[in-house]
């Protein structure tokens, strides 16, 4: 195991025999099989004496006098296995088991790989492994087919090697313990939680009143939706307040940039710009170069590479390597960096899961419905470490970019004057905001056995599960015999509805279009229903009646607890009527129009 220069071959031989023979027999065993390649018969004669030196050197002991009975071919044998070990073998430090010499001896040049317990003797460790060229997985014997990411033919044989130093008796922790501390909590100087207004309202009130020294926001959203273009007015409205921003393109060039900016109207042009897909060469000059920049915006991390990873651009492995050397730019440089993503087919943003767990806040950027002013935009927060995340913001896209719309009530109601069968209003709330919106469905005629098709239900932006609940709900209390029936709901403006309080207002529509009969326009209820039919508080209550009667709602049905709650609140120009149960809603609502026979004992029991 020692250079050939460090010893005689017969103290080499000495040392191996006695502290691993059973290394020496591979040894033997891998010079046979190396000379054999070349000349067969030379291979032979060696591993004849190898084996018969492997018997010499299980011997327990060696004396001089037994060394000299030993006959000259074992060990010229034994010398030009010796001599291929150290021509192979470095930085291997001698077994535990010879300690008088390890003090004394130097170390060879190369690893050698033998059995389990060699693995516990030396340092360095080599393992090979396949990895996936696509995702970065890695496996431990190759696959047609990735089992992380499914792709095929993407398994690559690579070689690990893990090296821990030996540093006296302590082990590598000896060495990284100095650089671990622990301290106590109160200790803790706490950071100030100073905001920085991005000059959008609707953006502020998304990332929870403005951007926060040293976060790492990612934005994503369809092709087309608008992220280049409110990254653009960000990075404007920021530089018209003296900040530092940096616009980092890896999509389009220096021209294209300001193609695009000139189309946006009300900018100032005050903001740096730069084209640049290596990550390493980013991270180095905001790290050395540049380290008084305030904001870093970044389109798209789909588009830059790394070289540390050896995958494909947009793998996830890529993602993953760039994301974490951003994040780690963000925290040592206190930048507020702005990472734009792109989405898969599925909607969710493309890239590793990991993505998503780096950054401190998570936007997707939606497009839900279509005015006669221009396209409506929804920002929504799903991840947000330094605020609410279920804020909503909402813009217009105009031809000057994109305008914030602070009172968005009005536009997701219907236009029409006319009241409509199957149409109800309720608001939901959006974090802080009460919104009013409009629901419509269609009941349709009852199927009998020789239809061809069995009755369905289809919602868009509602939960289908809990339409068929509440369907279920209706035919126990009103027995209105739901069950043979083709059920169509919607929100008007494409919004998506996850309020249970939402409940209330779909039973009412599911009635008026069974009934056709409309309800007034002036109209809203609100309230979650439980499985026996009860109406059941809802939380905001205030928010929600001032938003309904911003856009002229004056009457309002809630649960009682709910009115009770209200006429405390001393709420002015509005009238609040507290109902039971969804029987008791239908009757104040619609009248007293029979659905099918019902039982006396359930009208008492409902009514």
């Amino acid at each position: 195991f020692f250079h050939p220069s460090s010893f005689p071959f017969y103290v080499r031989f000495f040392i191996l025999s006695y502290s691993c023979p059973s290394m020496l027999l591979r040894v033997h065993t891998q010079a046979n099989r190396r000379v054999r390649g070349t000349r067969w018969k030379v291979g032979n004669m060696l591993g004849m004496f190898g084996r018969r030196c492997m018997q010499f050197s299980a011997a327990p002991c060696f004396s001089l006098s037994r060394f000299q009975t030993v006959p000259p071919f074992r060990f010229i044998s034994f010398y030009l296995t010796s001599c291929h070990i150290s021509a192979r073998l470095s930085q291997c430090y001698p077994p535990s088991s010879c300690p008088p010499l390890s003090l004394s001896l130097q170390p060879c040049t190369s690893p050698f790989l033998s059995s389990s317990s060699l693995r516990r003797c030396y340092s360095a460790k080599a393992r090979t492994s396949y990895k996936c060229s696509s995702c970065g997985a890695t496996a431990p014997k190759w696959e047609g087919k990735c089992s992380t990411c499914g792709e095929w033919g993407t398994l690559e044989q690579v070689v690990a090697t893990s090296v821990s130093s030996r540093v006296g008796g302590g082990g590598r922790g000896a060495s990284l313990s100095s650089l671990f501390s622990v301290v106590q909590l109160d200790e803790v100087t706490a950071a100030t939680d100073s905001r920085t207004s991005t000059g959008i309202d609707e953006l502020d009130l998304v990332l929870g009143g403005g951007l926060v020294q040293g976060s790492f926001i990612l934005l994503g959203g369809d092709p087309g939706i608008g992220k280049s273009t409110l990254a653009l007015q960000t990075a404007d409205r920021l530089s018209q307040q003296g900040k530092k921003v940096v616009y980092i393109s890896g999509e389009e060039t220096l021209s294209q940039v300001k193609l695009r900016a000139d189309r946006v109207g009300g900018m100032t042009h005050t903001f740096s710009v730069a084209t640049e897909s290596n990550v390493e060469v980013i991270v180095d000059y905001f790290s050395t170069v540049d380290t008084d920049a305030d904001v870093l915006i970044i389109d798209s991390v789909q588009t830059l590479t790394s070289g540390s990873a050896s995958t494909s651009m947009g793998s996830a492995h890529q993602i993953r390597e760039i994301s974490y050397m951003l994040m780690k730019l963000a925290k040592s440089t206190n930048t507020v960096i702005l990472l734009i993503g792109h989405v898969t087919k599925d909607g969710a943003i493309a890239g590793p899961r990991a993505l998503e767990h780096l950054v401190d806040t998570v936007l997707y950027f939606d497009a839900p419905m279509q005015t006669e002013a221009g396209d409506m935009r929804v920002l929504r927060s799903f991840k947000n470490r330094f605020g609410a995340t279920n804020e909503m913001g909402v813009f217009e896209m105009t031809s000057e970019g994109l305008v914030s719309v602070p009172n968005p009530q009005s536009l997701f109601l219907s236009t029409s004057d006319v009241a409509y069968a199957g149409t109800s209003t309720t608001a939901v709330m959006e974090g802080s905001r009460g919104i009013v919106v409009q629901l419509q469905s269609l009941v349709g005629n009852k199927k009998d056995y020789s239809s061809p098709s069995y009755p369905d239900v289809r919602s868009i932006g509602i939960d289908v599960n809990r339409v068929r609940m509440l369907k279920a709900v209706m035919d126990r209390v009103v027995q209105t015999q739901l069950g043979g029936r083709d059920l169509h709901l919607n929100v008007v403006g494409g919004v998506k509805v996850n309020d249970p309080s939402a409940d209330a207002p779909i039973v009412l529509s599911l009635l008026s279009s069974l009934l056709d009969t409309p309800i007034p326009k002036n109209v809203m209820s609100v309230g979650e229903v439980g499985l026996s039919g009860e109406l059941l508080p809802v939380r905001n209550f205030r928010q929600r009646v001032l938003s309904a009667a911003s856009v002229g709602i004056d009457t309002i049905f809630c649960s009682v607890k709910d009115k009770t709650n209200a006429n405390r609140l001393k709420l002015d120009g509005v009238e609040i009527v507290g109902v039971k149960n969804i029987s008791q809603l239908k009757m104040a609502v619609l009248g007293g129009k029979e659905i099918g026979r019902t039982t006396s004992r359930r009208k008492q029991q409902y009514e």
